[in-house]
């Protein structure tokens, strides 16, 4: 009984202390800008997202029924099904910057004006074809504790956008404005981070 973790019964998770941590993929820094604030840019600092709400994906690996010695067994199919994409909540930045990246984001995938891929090579020269490396990123999400020491972390391995959603704009209510977008990734990794 001594190797018992001694915790207070008030000592809860909370839902509102969540950080987003990503990285921009190869395919958006390459159209990178720190200075100007132009329509063909992306800044590198505008990726402080204001999270309110995540979801971490169902962890699963299914049994699979096996025949043995007359009988029916379950055994473990030592696999995981696809992963269902994220939704992240986020509060848009008074400049739109940190709504702009995820646009672009995908934007590259499926120009709106063009009609097929945007990726930009290091050359700044529009190219068609593109690997998976080139459009995705690692995304972090941090849970912190009272004083806002991560604690937690689960990592989003090859993740990418596939839906920024609609913003509604209601001038009778205050309050932040706020969208949501939706990320499809290949695995999650989940770590306990040292206090």
């Amino acid at each position: 009984m001594s190797d018992l973790i001694q915790q207070s019964v008030f000592n809860k998770g909370r839902l509102d202390k969540f950080i987003l941590v990503l990285t921009l993929p190869t395919a958006l820094r390459a159209i990178n800008s720190k200075s100007d604030r132009d329509n063909n840019k992306i800044m590198l600092d505008t990726l402080q997202f204001s999270v309110f709400g995540t979801i971490v994906p169902k962890i699963m690996v299914p049994a699979v029924e096996a025949r043995y010695m007359g009988s029916t067994i379950q055994m473990s199919s030592h696999s995981h099904p696809t992963y269902a994409p994220i939704t992240v909540n986020f509060h848009i930045d008074n400049r739109f910057n940190n709504y702009w990246v995820i646009y672009n984001w995908l934007n590259i995938l499926r120009d709106q004006k063009e009609g097929k891929d945007g990726i930009i090579n290091t050359r700044g020269v529009l190219r068609d074809n593109f690997n998976l490396i080139d459009y995705s990123s690692d995304i972090s999400v941090f849970a912190v504790d009272e004083y806002n020491k991560p604690i937690i972390k689960w990592t989003y391995k090859n993740a990418f956008p596939t839906e920024l959603s609609e913003i509604t704009y209601n001038y009778q209510t205050g309050g932040e404005i706020s969208a949501t977008g939706t990320f499809a990734f290949h695995e999650v990794n989940i770590e306990l981070l040292d206090l």
